[in-house]
């Protein structure tokens, strides 16, 4: 006799931990398309304003390490402050009107 022929008797037998399979599955993906209507439709406007103050980042530079100076006491090398200034065409909208403010504020040319 073939072994992989099923029996119906036991396929019923079966048939509760199924049932509980498919509950399972279908209640974790209701779960997830609840979240996932949440998100997007209740909170997606927070979210989004979350996301769009992200966009810009400001990092702090450690302090000056100090001087070098030669033997008679006289520096070698000096610490001077700087300023680095990124702008990303990406998110800019008027990219133009923005390089003639960024350059003049700065003492560049718009260009570059």
């Amino acid at each position: 006799m073939n072994e992989y022929v099923s029996n119906p008797d036991e396929a019923k037998e079966y048939w509760g931990r199924y049932r509980l399979f498919y509950l399972v599955i279908f209640a974790t993906a209701g779960i997830f398309t609840l979240r996932l209507w949440y998100l997007q439709i209740i909170s997606g406007n927070e979210l989004r304003s979350f996301s769009e103050k992200n966009r810009i980042k400001q990092t702090k530079i450690a302090a000056p390490r100090g001087l070098v100076l030669d033997r008679e006491g006289k520096a070698l090398i000096e610490n001077h402050s700087g300023v680095e200034a990124l702008l990303l065409p990406l998110y800019i909208e008027r990219l133009t009107s923005v390089a003639q403010n960024a350059g003049r504020i700065l003492g560049i040319e718009p260009e570059k």
